[in-house]
């Protein structure tokens, strides 16, 4: 995209990512819908929104086929590795797995039509109407809100309906990184260390032990 538009620097935000471990059932599915339904306020129902989404894939139990973008990339017969097209399929979240077809697409219907429920509800009492898709269209690309983003909010690790869950994950986050940084002080001191059950980048920087739990 930065080839596309003629710039440079990063396209996405720098700054450290926000990974949240979706504890329960009722955290994934809250999750899964605030994704899905995110343009709702531009437009009345989340499947109104005219840019990339994958909701009517997931509603009708499909795919998306991504095509491989015309500039930047090179052809395979030029030398270039890039496919000319990937299909993406979607699947449930692991705690909503249990459930048939039918029920989760049930499930995630009624979510939906909830939150878009609530927000029609919200804009009648505020006064105020959706964008619309023939203005969001008609807008420049690089348009942005008037009003600024917020900042130096605080970024939370762990997603749970359940208070006590939430408390015990809580834990053994905790845990985890009095552990990780154990191993990692005595991996830099040269001693042998076996890193928490967990450990993901390491893995990749050194030949480590992880612990198997």
């Amino acid at each position: 995209m930065n080839a596309w538009r003629g710039r440079w620097e990063h396209f996405w935000d720098a700054s450290q990512a926000s990974a949240v471990v979706l504890d329960d059932e009722a955290a994934q599915l809250d999750k899964l819908v605030y994704v899905l339904a995110n343009p709702v306020g531009l437009v009345a129902n989340a499947t109104d929104w005219p840019g990339a989404t994958a909701i009517h894939a997931i509603l009708a139990g499909g795919s998306v086929i991504a095509t491989r973008p015309k500039h930047f990339f090179r052809d395979i017969d030029e030398g270039g590795e890039m496919p000319t097209s990937v299909t993406i399929t979607f699947a449930p979240p692991p705690a909503l797995a249990y459930l048939t077809p039918p029920h989760y697409l049930r499930l995630l219907r009624e979510k939906l039509a909830t939150l878009e429920a609530e927000a029609a509800a919200a804009r009648r009492t505020a006064g105020t109407a959706v964008l619309g898709r023939n203005k969001i269209l008609s807008q420049r690309w690089n348009d942005r809100p008037p009003d600024a983003e917020p900042r130096r909010q605080i970024s939370p690790t762990l997603a749970s309906r359940d208070k006590w869950r939430r408390i015990e994950g809580l834990a053994r986050n905790k845990l985890f990184q009095a552990l990780y940084r154990a191993a990692f002080e005595g991996f830099r001191a040269g001693a042998a260390a076996i890193f928490p059950f967990g450990t993901w980048c390491m893995r990749f920087r050194a030949a480590i032990q992880i612990s198997s739990a």
